[in-house]
C-alpha cells in the first residue's frame, strides 16, 4: 500500500513491523507504544528514503528501526525493508571500552535487486569527536554523512563492491581515522 509522505508509510508499515518482531522476540517484548515513536535521522537519494525511528514496547525498552521507502511515480511512498536494531548495537547505549583509541564503524547494509545499496551504521568514537564519516567502494563510489546520535545512513543508487575504505572526520574536517571494511 502507498502513502502520501514517508512518515506516514512508516507509521501504517509499523503494524507490520510489530507482527515480525514478535514471531521472533515473542509477544511480550515488542508491542510498540506509539505515543514513543520519534524520527531521529533521514538520508535520501534518488527516489528512495531511509529514516531511523526510535520507539519504546511496553517493558519500556528503547527499539531503533531503520527503514527504506521508495517513491513511485504518482508521488506516493511505500516501506520497502526495515531492520531493527538491539542490544549491543544500539548507537544510544554505550559501547564496551575497545583496545584501540582509533575510531571505527559497525555496518549493516542491504543491496536491494534493482534498488539501491543502503546502509546504516554506528560509529564508536574511542575519545575521538568524529563529526562526519565517508565511504568509498572499490569502484570508487564515494558517499558520505554526518554523525547524528552516533548513526551514520548511507544509500547509492548503484551496485556496491566491497572492500569499503571508511574514512572519520572530526568537526575541523581532519581526517583522523580510517578503516577498510570487508
Amino acid at each position: 500500500m502507498s502513502w502520501s509522505s514517508p512518515q506516514e508509510a512508516i507509521i501504517q508499515h509499523l503494524p507490520r513491523s510489530q507482527a515480525l518482531h514478535e514471531a521472533i522476540f515473542g509477544p511480550a517484548s515488542t508491542s510498540i507504544r506509539p505515543e514513543t515513536i520519534q524520527f531521529l535521522k533521514a538520508h535520501s537519494v534518488a527516489h528512495y528514503q531511509m529514516h531511523v525511528i526510535q520507539y519504546e514496547n511496553q517493558a519500556h525498552e528503547q527499539w531503533l528501526e531503520t527503514l527504506l521507502v521508495q517513491e513511485d511515480a504518482r508521488h506516493q511512498w511505500e516501506v520497502m525493508g526495515s531492520t531493527v536494531i538491539v542490544d549491543e548495537w544500539n548507537p544510544l547505549r554505550e559501547s564496551a571500552p575497545s583496545a584501540t583509541h582509533q575510531p571505527r564503524l559497525q555496518l549493516a547494509w542491504e543491496q536491494l535487486p534493482a534498488g539501491p545499496f543502503w546502509a546504516r551504521g554506528k560509529v564508536i568514537q574511542n575519545g575521538s569527536e568524529i563529526t562526519r564519516v565517508r565511504l568509498q567502494d572499490a569502484s570508487g563510489h564515494h558517499f558520505e554523512d554526518t554523525v547524528t546520535n552516533s548513526i551514520v545512513l548511507f544509500a547509492h543508487d548503484t551496485e556496491i563492491r566491497f572492500p569499503l575504505l571508511v574514512q572519520f572526520y572530526n568537526h575541523l574536517d581532519q581526517l583522523v581515522g580510517q578503516e577498510t571494511l570487508r
